[in-house]
């Protein structure tokens, strides 16, 4: 399987119920011990509607000691201030560096 990075932008709690799909995405890469970069998902939220921002931090940070599963999801919100280069690399990169996850795009920079 080739390694997969899914930006995802959104404005609002999803209509759908993504969190079974990831629980079982994440438990097929544990049993097969895939490399812990073969896939990440990286939500952007535009605005600030509180129930998505709510919505988006449990599957970003609960999400994997809940269900015992590997950490793939990341999330970055974005208020429509300047796009610079840290805020770039923590959307590019959050959802597979679990570096960069937890410690924004400095845990890269200046390597």
């Amino acid at each position: 399987m080739k390694p997969v990075n899914f930006i995802v932008i959104t404005d609002g709690v999803p209509t759908d119920e993504p969190l079974d799909s990831i629980v079982a995405l994440a438990s097929r890469l544990d049993r097969g011990n895939y490399p812990l970069t073969q896939v990440g998902i990286q939500f952007v939220q535009i605005g600030n509607d509180k129930q998505a921002t709510k919505f988006l931090a449990e599957l970003d940070d609960d999400l994997s000691q809940s269900h015992n599963i590997r950490d793939i999801v990341d999330t970055t919100p974005y208020f429509g201030a300047e796009l610079t280069a840290e805020m770039l690399i923590k959307i590019l990169l959050g959802g597979i560096n679990r570096r960069v996850d937890r410690r924004g795009a400095q845990a890269v920079m200046n390597l």
